[in-house]
């Protein structure tokens, strides 16, 4: 490709109306005034983005284009035709395009990304373009900032194209906590109520800027800082253009198209069925291409940015459980040996709508995939079930770990063309590329260990992990009020029931909850709170009438609420569901209660994780555990009575005075 300067004397370079796409073109200008050092270059663009080509001294005119009035745009034609330009470089392909004598060039070579169409344009001349693909901005002067700085842009000209404020205040709290790193806010005057309403989420402070600075001291700020964290807008483009390090959030847009070019890690992209739409309302009336972007994901990808991490050697991988909240729960340990073994991958779940919010709080998790094919869900038809697949695929796993072996599972894996895949030898395992032997009914050792094999057929080593969950403060203030509102005060004590459970067999019989809860309340003075979705309603109303001053919250904790209520909690007590396992990674001290004792379904298996959890069970002699056929009533269960309980709990309290003591000496 010739790189050999032309001689073309007067050249008129037409950019855009918007902002981000101005700065997009500026490679394509660069390249232009490198290879046309003695041309006097003019340049059209639209009024709001004047401010990217003002004040350099290589232009000679900047023209504002304004669509309306149609008389003002006839009037600036006439005026340009009198300069009688030798070439016209027109990237808006409008009538400016007709004032060059010189046409051409007629085939331009496509491409996927905006800033390397523009700069094809440019290639089509015969000049080299490469050098001026990325980080090719011009120097701008330092002004004396350290680096030791963030900058964030939270606007963009479409308010469907922005994360939610909620998400920038926790992600920009997270840094600073970190790295102490200072974070400054930018934007127009139009985007500082956002910034003010960010920061008043916050907890550190920070350095808002928007709308207090000409674009040039924009540039400035951004050639100065550590990384940049923006929307899909101009910020994005002219730090990719100084070759800053970037992170950008894209919705509805295409990061192929407008994302930043310097490495994929600085790209957060949902790649939901869906998107990207390009549309400016979403025809499904929501913005989850958006939220589904979590704040964690986000932190994780800011600091590999920040520590220049190599994202070559980095695997990217997928983890499958499609069955219930604690089993999903009791995965967690196998997710934190997969972070032990590979600390900067990218690591997500694919799991059902329930379990979503579950995941989002494993501190080892990157991004979430949810898998809907409940009788309304979205991917039920075979058009949802193909575009979960594309999904999938977009995303370029590296690995997969199916902990629940279905064929459902297998399938999905297999389509999407994940090259490596480990699982159980089961209802297609043939699918996988990896398989042990399916044991679990065998019931010799924990779930957790069952996940653990599985990680460990690829070659990451167990570790001896509880499963953990992240609680914000937001849960705890939404627990704290709905047990204020009910008369529980900030510094009283209480318990927590979750008489419910999945299945009658692990049902522990209500009177027996009736008759602890009132032993609990009057040896130890504590408020009996009773938990559950709202199919336990009836079971917990009943047990409110026989519990004097119990509160019922039915139907009332979403799932992190209920961690929080749990984590805050003197003990709980509950049938073997998923709640004890939630409770449990809460830190609460969990008394579960378990009746079954056939290989694969009893507390050996599945009992909660943590060294503040008991199991009890009472064994009746059954020589074969019928489980939910029981053909006498589950004597199992109420084989353990209410003073069996009691006294596990008195252990429990006795060991939280012990402590409550030693904290105070």
């Amino acid at each position: 490709m010739s790189s050999k300067k032309s001689s073309a004397q007067r050249i008129l370079f037409v950019s855009f109306s918007n902002l981000g796409d101005a700065v997009l073109s500026l490679p394509a200008l660069d390249a232009l005034i490198h290879y046309c050092p003695d041309a006097e270059v003019d340049v059209v663009c639209g009024p709001g983005a004047r401010c990217v080509f003002e004040g350099r001294t290589d232009i000679r005119t900047v023209y504002a284009d304004a669509k309306r009035p149609f008389g003002a745009r006839i009037r600036l034609w006439l005026q340009l035709k009198k300069n009688r330009y030798d070439r016209v470089i027109d990237l808006r392909k409008s009538v400016f395009g007709l004032l060059g004598r010189q046409k051409g060039p007629f085939w331009i070579e496509k491409a996927v990304h905006m800033r390397d169409r523009h700069l094809n344009v440019i290639k089509a001349l015969g000049f080299n373009v490469e050098p001026f693909r990325i980080g090719s901005g011009r120097a701008v002067p330092p002004d004396g900032l350290t680096g030791q700085m963030i900058v964030i842009a939270p606007g963009s000209k479409s308010s469907t194209k922005e994360w939610p404020l909620e998400n920038f205040a926790a992600l920009a709290d997270r840094l600073i906590a970190d790295d102490a790193i200072e974070i400054v806010w930018i934007g127009d005057q139009r985007e500082r109520p956002r910034v003010d309403a960010i920061r008043a989420q916050m907890k550190h402070p920070s350095v808002n800027l928007a709308g207090q600075l000409e674009w040039a001291d924009t540039l400035t700020l951004i050639k100065n800082s550590a990384l940049v964290i923006t929307n899909d807008s101009a910020p994005l483009h002219a730090s990719d253009h100084l070759g800053k390090k970037t992170l950008a959030i894209f919705g509805p847009t295409d990061p192929a198209r407008y994302g930043p070019q310097g490495t994929q890690e600085g790209i957060l992209f949902s790649g939901r069925f869906c998107s990207p739409c390009d549309q400016a309302q979403c025809r499904y009336g929501h913005r989850n291409c958006l939220s589904d972007i979590t704040v964690d994901e986000a932190h994780r990808r800011a600091c590999r940015l920040l520590e220049d991490a190599p994202e070559r050697g980095v695997p990217n991988v997928l983890v499958v459980r499609l069955d219930r909240i604690g089993d999903v729960m009791l995965s967690f340990p196998a997710v934190r040996a997969i972070r032990e073994k590979y600390p900067l991958a990218r690591i997500t779940w694919l799991v059902r709508p329930h379990a979503r919010d579950l995941v989002e709080r494993c501190p080892d998790s990157d991004a979430v995939l949810v898998y809907d094919y409940g009788r309304s869900g979205e991917h039920r038809s075979l058009f949802g079930y193909f575009s979960l697949v594309r999904q999938m695929m977009r995303r370029r796993f590296d690995q997969v770990f199916v902990l629940h072996p279905t064929l459902r599972s297998h399938l999905l894996t297999a389509l999407s063309g994940i090259p490596y895949r480990a699982g159980y030898a089961v209802e297609g395992g043939a699918l996988l590329t990896h398989k042990i032997l399916d044991l679990r009914s065998d019931g010799y050792q924990h779930e957790s260990r069952y996940a653990m094999d599985v990680v460990r057929s690829l070659g990451v080593p167990p570790v001896n992990e509880e499963a953990k969950l992240l609680i914000f403060d937001a849960d705890r203030r939404a627990a704290r009020a709905l047990l204020t509102a009910r008369g529980i005060m900030p510094e009283e004590p209480y318990a927590v029931f979750h008489a419910a459970s999945s299945s009658i067999s692990k049902c522990w019989p209500r009177e027996y909850f009736a008759q602890l809860g009132r032993e609990i309340a009057q040896k130890h003075g504590l408020k009996i709170v009773l938990a559950g979705d709202e199919a336990s309603a009836g079971t917990n109303a009943w047990l409110t009438e026989q519990i004097l001053g119990a509160v019922d919250l039915s139907g009332k904790t979403p799932l992190m609420v209920l961690a929080a209520l749990c984590g805050s909690a003197s003990v709980v007590v509950s049938n073997d569901s998923g709640p004890s396992h939630v409770a449990a990674a809460s830190g609460a001290a969990v008394i579960s209660i378990f009746g079954r004792k056939e290989k694969g379904l009893s507390e050996r298996r599945w009992r909660p994780m943590g060294p503040r959890s008991i199991a009890l069970r009472k064994e009746i002699g059954c020589v074969v555990c019928l489980a939910d056929r029981c053909t006498i009533g589950f004597e199992c269960l109420r084989a353990l009575t209410s003073a069996d309980v009691m006294r596990a709990v008195d252990g429990i309290l006795a060991n939280v005075c012990q402590n409550l003591a030693h904290q105070r000496q």
